[in-house]
C-alpha cells in the first residue's frame, strides 16, 4: 500500500471490504486490509472506527478463507473497539461473525459461553436448554 496516511488507508480498504467479499477478490482484499492496519495501531479516536471497520472484514475475509485462526483476533480486536465505543450494531455484527467462526470450527458451546460472558449479550438460558439434549456428543461437556 503505498499511502502514508492511516486514515485514508483504513478508510478505502474499510469501506471496499465488502467488495472484496462479494466480488470473491478474498486474498486482494486481506492484503489491502493488512496493509491498512499495519500503517497505525494508535488510539486516535478518529482512527477507532475505521480500525474497527477494517479489522471486522479482515476478520471476515479470514473466515471466508478458512483462516479462523486469523480470523478470531480481528474479530475480537474489532469487537473490543466497537465495545468501546457503544455501537450496539457493530457489536452485534461482529459477534455474529465470531459465531461463524466457532461454528465452522466445531465448537458452538465455545461461542456460547463466550457470548454468556459478554454483559447484556448473553442468550436466554431457555433458548440454549434445548441444545443441551444434545451434549452427549463427544467433546460436548453441556454446560453452556
Amino acid at each position: 500500500m503505498q499511502c502514508a496516511e492511516p486514515l485514508i488507508a483504513l478508510q478505502i480498504s474499510g469501506a471496499l471490504g465488502r467488495f472484496w467479499h462479494y466480488n470473491s477478490h478474498v486474498s486482494e482484499g486481506r492484503r489491502w486490509l493488512e496493509a491498512g492496519l499495519a500503517l497505525d495501531d494508535t488510539n486516535d479516536d478518529v482512527l477507532l472506527p475505521w480500525r474497527a471497520r477494517a479489522l471486522n472484514g479482515a476478520g471476515a475475509l479470514a473466515w471466508l478463507q478458512s483462516d479462523y485462526a486469523a480470523a478470531l483476533p480481528l474479530l475480537e480486536a474489532s469487537l473490543q473497539l466497537w465495545q468501546a465505543r457503544g455501537d450496539q450494531h457493530q457489536i452485534a455484527t461482529v459477534l455474529n461473525l465470531i459465531g461463524l467462526v466457532w461454528r465452522e470450527r466445531g465448537d458452538v458451546w465455545a461461542c456460547a459461553r463466550r457470548l454468556r460472558a459478554l454483559p447484556g449479550h448473553s442468550p436466554p438460558p431457555q433458548r440454549l436448554s434445548r441444545h443441551r439434549d444434545r451434549a452427549d456428543q463427544p467433546g460436548r461437556d453441556g454446560d453452556v
